[in-house]
């Protein structure tokens, strides 16, 4: 019964990570505007739609985002994805990752001196289950390219620990990373473009 009951676990575990996984495959895989005056409307206007990203994209290739690491330490809160080549959002991907609070946590590593990288953490929660990637990351560029990796896999039930293990960190080459489409002035919002051309929208916790 104990070898079974284990077995049932591991199961779970591997069904509930292949869907984190493939949602971060799918986005990592796949200009008149004022940086200033954009950032300044959209802030209130609330959150921005696709045509607002689609602009300000333009404005950080050319100019850059210059997004740094201290506004982007924080919980973040997925809101919306847009596969690439589409001017509609994923609804069913978009709907996953609110229905099970999937948030991207960016956090200062005490013994790290160096200014661009951080600690990231990405979970989902159901009911009182949690799952937890964690791994490492750096911000590299102007626009910038948020490079990352995990390298451990943790299953909590309420606060409690109940699974742990690691993850193998693929070579810098096969890294996944998100480029920094725009943040908001008050930094309420973030938008990023993933390896493969998926957009990704998350809010501030």
């Amino acid at each position: 019964m104990v070898q079974s009951t284990y077995s049932l676990i591991e199961l779970t575990i591997i069904i509930i990570s292949l869907f984190s996984v493939l949602v971060y495959i799918n986005l990592s895989k796949n200009s008149n505007y004022s940086a200033k005056n954009s950032a300044n409307y959209l802030e209130l206007t609330n959150l921005p739609n696709l045509n607002d990203l689609l602009e300000l994209e333009k404005v950080a290739r050319k100019e850059g985002s210059n997004v740094t690491l201290e506004p982007l330490i924080g919980v973040w809160k997925f809101v919306s994805v847009w596969k690439p080549l589409s001017d509609k959002e994923d609804f069913f991907t978009s709907l996953l990752l609110r229905k099970f609070s999937a948030c991207l946590q960016l956090s200062k590593a005490k013994n790290i001196e160096d200014q661009t990288s951080f600690l990231i953490n990405n979970s989902i929660k159901f009911g009182l289950l949690q799952l937890k990637f964690s791994g490492e990351g750096k911000l590299v560029g102007n626009q910038p390219r948020l490079i990352f990796y995990f390298d451990s896999i943790e299953l909590y039930l309420s606060s409690k620990n109940v699974f742990k293990r690691s993850i193998p960190i693929p070579e810098d080459k096969n890294k996944p990373f998100f480029l920094i489409v725009s943040m908001s002035i008050t930094n309420s919002w973030l938008s990023g473009r993933g390896r493969g051309g998926g957009l990704a929208l998350w809010q501030k916790s």
